[in-house]
């Protein structure tokens, strides 16, 4: 059964997405409306951590993850605490945005972790209809995601994970050499 992309759904990737961004990503959509969505690639961790993109940093110093294409130099982050002033829900437990200032002073207080809140570089945007076109064309596929996957620390496998766990068949995908032409 086809689950329809809303605000709070998972993408995968298909296996053949060889796109730097979007190989073998899993992205949560932020937003899904009549003017397009917004999504957070959630499996694809930097070696950058927070006080190398935010000066005068100290305390909680988590990994940096890479949100997406679209506007690459900024900072955009997801949480699990729902008393951070001006977030939005995005799914049960899940937040997006909000008063940064609170969230900065948690992190030097160090009173949150890296299950509670994800930094990202750069977010996943599409037009009007364009990620419905994508989906149809077998671009993505369409799931769900627990919070504390969403928010694990160990993301290595999560695609591969998750592509298995809607068809078994997606299993020869991951035998092969990553460029198929140098087989």
């Amino acid at each position: 059964m086809a689950i329809n992309p809303t605000t709070g759904k998972i993408l995968l990737a298909e296996p053949g997405l060889q796109d730097f961004y979007f190989k073998q990503s899993v992205v949560l959509l932020g937003e899904m409306d009549k003017e397009g969505a917004f999504g957070l690639v959630i499996n694809k961790r930097t070696d950058l951590r927070f006080s190398d993109v935010v000066n005068d940093h100290f305390g909680f110093n988590p990994y940096i993850y890479l949100g997406g294409p679209v506007k690459s130099q900024n900072l955009f982050f997801i949480h699990r605490i729902a008393s951070i002033p001006g977030s939005s829900e995005i799914s049960k437990g899940i937040y997006w945005g909000g008063d940064s200032d609170v969230l900065f002073e948690m992190m030097q207080n160090e009173s949150i972790n890296d299950s509670q809140v994800r930094f990202f570089l750069g977010y996943s945007g599409w037009t009007p209809n364009q990620l419905e076109e994508e989906i149809e064309r077998k671009s993505w596929q369409v799931t769900n995601l627990t919070v504390d996957q969403i928010f694990s620390d160990d993301q290595k496998h999560l695609w591969a994970d998750e592509m298995v766990s809607i068809s078994p068949d997606y299993k020869l995908w991951f035998n092969m050499p990553e460029d198929i032409l140098q087989n």
